[in-house]
């Protein structure tokens, strides 16, 4: 016994045992905290919209195709947001066989938001529904449409397909 509390001396040992106990415990606590951080970071990194690779300038593209003689791929969408059109570009637009079917059909795209009141190109090309894909040609003259959502593998084929 101490004579200060009157406690029994630790002995060594169960010292040197707690000690390893709270280490071990300590080492599980930062594994796991470090595990969580680690997971959330993954899908904070999943979940992160990316900017979409087509323009928003469908005057200067479709100026474009027509100097170069090659036809336009429009896609009207919303106006409402930047998440709605991140949403259609991480689904369709943006997807490597998307992509490629442009490359191989040469073509000049953009993407045109839309207001609600479908005025300015939209009320020129008689939009109705959004979103809508207009395949035109260099002077500017539609040659196919499809209106509504159109995922990626039939976004490609319209591309690629002959008016």
């Amino acid at each position: 016994m101490t004579e200060q509390t009157g406690l029994p001396e630790p002995s060594a040992q169960g010292t040197a045992t707690s000690k390893a106990a709270r280490d071990r415990r300590i080492r599980r606590v930062f594994l796991l905290t470090a595990v969580v951080v680690g997971v959330l970071v993954y899908l904070l990194i999943q979940q992160r919209p990316t900017k979409s690779q087509w323009p928003t300038d469908a005057a200067a593209e479709m100026a474009a195709a027509k100097k170069d003689g090659r036809p336009t791929v429009l896609v009207f969408i919303p106006d409402v947001s930047d998440a709605a059109t991140q949403l259609l570009a991480s689904k369709s637009l943006d997807r490597p066989p998307v992509l490629n079917a442009l490359k191989a059909t040469n073509s000049h795209y953009a993407t045109v938001p839309t207001k609600r009141d479908l005025s300015g190109l939209a009320q020129e090309y008689k939009i109705t529904e959004l979103p809508t894909v207009l395949k035109l040609s260099p002077a500017g003259r539609e040659l196919k449409r499809h209106a509504g959502f159109i995922g990626e593998s039939d976004l490609a084929q319209f591309i690629q397909e002959a008016p």
